[in-house]
């Protein structure tokens, strides 16, 4: 399992909108795809606490070494327990690679559940939903494709009951789920990969190498771009959208096509004049356009950032 998260899972990672993807797209994706992939979707867990994950986050989240030991912690635990008695039927040897196949399904199903509910609160709003129901839902289709294959390597059981077996997975599975979201994920999230924080990566643009960590905003203007340091603010001639294709999501967020700010920044969600706008730590007023809001809205939630302030006089 661990050498399949390994393989398979980084070369996701790495392609998707919180990293750099070193290889040429065969198709071109549509604009609004890595705007779904990094879409944080709400839920509350099984005591119900809240927490949001993405598609991005979650492809980051099985790249992690934590991870991964997890997972085999919890792979050992199901097949030690056996809650569905695969052991007895089939051996140990094709049990122990059943699991494996469950595991591994289950991945991918919570990625598509995951993706299906970003479109859906996309267009129907923002509402947590409760985990342990769209867990169930995965662990109903695993259970049965697995309970499917199960009968064609061996006759079936008549003794044993569905139901129960149904009943014995889904709180094992629910019980692990509870415990990674609560002690794993945390730490997971709160200590980001390093390469995303290094203070030696630079913006280059026209003829200047900037530290991407001392960059407060940028703003467009015509064929030049205005970038705020905590030294002042200069003047560079080259395109925005150039400069922001150098930063990574985590960095900043463009609230307008005119602008970049970055997390250093603090921006504040505010209204001014009855119009969306950020204020930001050195009291610049970024204007938030009506397509971006619930984007920003987002954004700032994910990063804890405090998201509404007094109107701005």
């Amino acid at each position: 399992m661990s050498l399949i998260l390994q393989t398979f899972l980084p070369q996701v990672a790495r392609c998707l909108p919180d990293s750099t993807c070193n290889h040429e797209p065969v198709l071109k994706r549509s604009p609004r795809i890595p705007a779904q992939l990094d879409r944080e979707v709400a839920f509350y867990d099984l005591l119900f606490g809240k927490f949001t994950i993405s598609v991005s986050r979650l492809a980051q989240m099985f790249t992690n070494k934590s991870s991964q030991v997890f997972l085999g912690l919890g792979l050992i635990l199901l097949f030690v327990a056996d809650p569905s008695g695969v052991r007895d039927t089939l051996g140990t040897g094709m049990a122990f690679l059943l699991w494996i196949g469950a595991i591994g399904f289950y991945i991918a199903m919570l990625f598509v559940m995951v993706t299906l509910l970003s479109f859906t609160q996309s267009a129907l709003g923002r509402f947590p939903i409760y985990a342990p129901v769209t867990s169930s839902l995965i662990i109903l289709i695993v259970f049965f494709s697995m309970q499917t294959l199960i009968e064609t390597l061996a006759p079936p059981d008549p003794s044993q009951s569905w139901y129960a077996l149904f009943f014995n997975i889904t709180s094992a599975g629910l019980a692990i789920e509870t415990l990674f979201i609560r002690f794993v994920m945390p730490g997971i999230f709160s200590n980001p990969a390093p390469s995303k924080q290094t203070p030696d990566r630079l913006l280059k643009l026209g003829d200047q190498q900037l530290p991407l960590a001392d960059v407060i905003y940028m703003a467009a203007q015509e064929h030049h771009v205005q970038i705020a340091l905590p030294t002042g603010t200069i003047t560079v001639r080259g395109r925005l959208g150039d400069a922001i294709a150098q930063t990574i999501p985590d960095q900043g967020i463009k609230p307008h096509r005119s602008w970049w700010v970055s997390a250093r920044a603090q921006p504040m969600l505010i209204q001014q004049n009855g119009k969306s706008a950020l204020r930001l730590i050195d009291g610049t007023i970024v204007p938030v356009a009506k397509t971006r809001q619930a984007d920003i809205q987002q954004w700032l939630d994910r990063h804890q950032v405090t998201t509404h302030a007094p109107a701005a006089e």
